[in-house]
């Protein structure tokens, strides 16, 4: 009787709901010729297997791999639509970027594997360079980092299938999220205090497969995809915001520094005081040389950064430290305003003054009754 070799070699396949199926079939070359006897056989065989032998699930497509997503790089406006939250328990999956399988704990591997003839005997596997153990099971990969599946199958035979590995790595870690204030901000009583112009960044790394994508929720709003808020509705606001790696992990919620922000669009509030009462006159106000006059602001919100001034409109804006005085007579003009820490400016008040030191001049005559 003539002898059949059957040889069996696996590829990989992945299935829906991230189920890895490992098998497949590599049909055996026909004889040249061979006898009766042998043809029966061989049908006789056939014909066990068929009975005896369990159907393997069939491979499903193989998923494309998913590229990795980049945040945005526009900013996204607190205004934006929100959209649905997406969900907590999402389901585990393999990843690739183009270089390397990632999956995480939860991920199932299965084998399976045919015979044309005598049928499988079993199917023995091992993780990395551990000992080879039979095949009974889906199996999943606890350790993190990257993996070596070596897998073969065994005929009832003897024949054993050549090794064939393949490699993966085990991702459970969310990915780091941080953020940082890009703009006019100020700190005062554990509130952060911040303008219109200023941007709240939103950074993301991932040690394996990758940061799919930044989310952010304004106060108990919903989440939306993006890298950079502005906020524009005054007052105290909460921002919520986490990372999602390519595997669907989920980094835990943050807050922006684990405080409010409020927003501050209220500019300082500027006031000229003068030392004493001025005389007004057909609409001028006189005062006397040794007047002094004070500028001050008051802020609500972030508080005054600086108050500027300029005398009789000549010059650039100075630094306002000290009390004023005019030292001649005549007509004087003060300008002034005030910024606030986070930059809202206010208008410019302006006083008109006339200095007069000069007394009246009397004189006495005599008229004619």
């Amino acid at each position: 009787m003539k002898m059949y070799r059957i040889t069996i070699k696996s590829s990989i396949f992945l299935l829906a709901g991230a189920w890895v199926s490992l098998g497949a079939i590599k049909l055996p070359e026909q004889a040249a010729s061979a006898d009766a006897l042998a043809q029966e056989a061989e049908v006789k065989v056939n014909k066990a297997i068929e009975a005896t032998q369990e159907k393997s699930p069939p491979p499903a497509v193989q998923q494309k791999p998913q590229e990795k997503e980049t945040a945005p790089a526009a900013r996204n406006v607190a205004t934006t639509t929100p959209a649905e939250k997406p969900s907590e328990n999402l389901s585990p999956l393999l990843y690739n970027d183009g270089k390397m399988n990632y999956a995480t704990s939860a991920t199932k591997f299965q084998l399976t594997a045919a015979d044309n003839l005598s049928n499988v005997d079993f199917i023995e596997y091992r993780i990395d360079d551990s000992p080879f153990m039979r095949y009974k099971e889906p199996f999943s990969i606890e350790q993190e980092g990257q993996r070596r599946i070596v897998f073969r199958a065994v005929d009832r035979a003897g024949n054993r299938e050549a090794d064939n590995s393949f490699v993966v790595t085990i991702d459970n870690t969310p990915p780091q999220v941080n953020a940082t204030l890009n703009g006019p901000f100020y700190v005062k009583d554990g509130i952060t205090y911040v303008s219109t112009s200023t941007k709240v960044d939103l950074f993301a790394t991932d040690k394996y497969s990758g940061v799919k994508k930044i989310e952010y929720a304004l106060n108990d709003g919903n989440f939306v995809e993006g890298n950079s808020v502005v906020l524009e509705n005054p007052g105290r606001q909460t921002i919520r915001y986490r990372a999602i790696d390519n595997l669907n992990n989920v980094s835990p919620e943050h807050l922006v520094a684990n405080i409010q922000l409020t927003v501050d669009k209220e500019p300082p509030v500027v006031l000229i005081k003068t030392s004493r009462r001025p005389v007004e006159h057909e609409g001028k106000k006189y005062l006397l040389r040794d007047t002094i006059y004070t500028v001050e602001a008051m802020d609500d919100g972030a508080g005054v950064d600086k108050v500027l001034y300029r005398l009789d409109g000549e010059g650039e804006f100075q630094l306002y430290n000290a009390p004023i005085q005019f030292s001649t007579e005549g007509p004087h003009s003060i300008e002034a305003k005030a910024v606030d820490r986070v930059g809202n400016e206010s208008q410019i008040v302006r006083l008109d003054i006339i200095t007069d030191d000069e007394p009246p001049t009397s004189a006495l005559k005599v008229v004619e009754p």
